[in-house]
């Protein structure tokens, strides 16, 4: 009798255990979500940021995009939003253009960071040409590329990591200020 029990104690628990660890549809319709809206990062800007003109709102909402994508390791997207970029760049911010460009068209999300580094830096000097309203943040990453770091331009304080993506969405600090 006592063998009869334990053998179903035993019998219970592992279906207890099978049961608990098959895959909750509740969750991957979860993932699901999530992954299919990475495709289509929509980026809040606040109404007293002001550029010199339409253009540059265009352009720092692209740049949004590609970083919010690699804040989520998200390379398809990514890509996918730094062609447009580039195409939008082409004839006003060539070098601007060709890096974006470069960000579409590498391998891996590791790359597409690396590059983002140097638009980054070009952003920077546009945004800070062309500003009339409003404030930005320059962030930083010191983890970034195995210590060696990278800035970002970001518009709100809170910090959110293209650089390290999902493993470390909040390392960084801000550096500046562009108003």
């Amino acid at each position: 009798m006592k063998k009869l029990i334990f053998t179903l104690c035993i019998g219970f628990l592992t279906a207890a255990t099978f049961t608990s660890c098959k895959n909750d549809p509740k969750k991957e319709q979860q993932e699901t979500t999530e992954k299919n809206t990475a495709k289509d990062v929509a980026v809040t800007i606040s109404s007293s940021l002001q550029f010199s003109g339409p253009e540059i709102m265009e352009v720092f909402q692209g740049y949004l995009q590609i970083e919010k994508s690699l804040e989520k390791d998200d390379k398809e997207a990514t890509s996918s939003y730094a062609q447009k970029m580039a195409s939008e760049l082409k004839p006003t911010y060539p070098v601007a253009a060709s890096i974006a460009d470069k960000i579409g068209q590498v391998a891996n999300i590791e790359e597409q960071r690396m590059a983002f580094s140097e638009l980054s830096s070009e952003i920077e000097s546009i945004l800070k040409e062309n500003i009339k309203g409003g404030i930005l943040y320059k962030q930083y990453c010191p983890m970034a590329f195995d210590g060696k770091g990278a800035y970002w331009i970001a518009t709100v304080k809170e910090v959110n990591n293209p650089y390290m993506g999902k493993s470390m969405p909040h390392c960084g600090k801000n550096v500046g200020i562009i108003e």
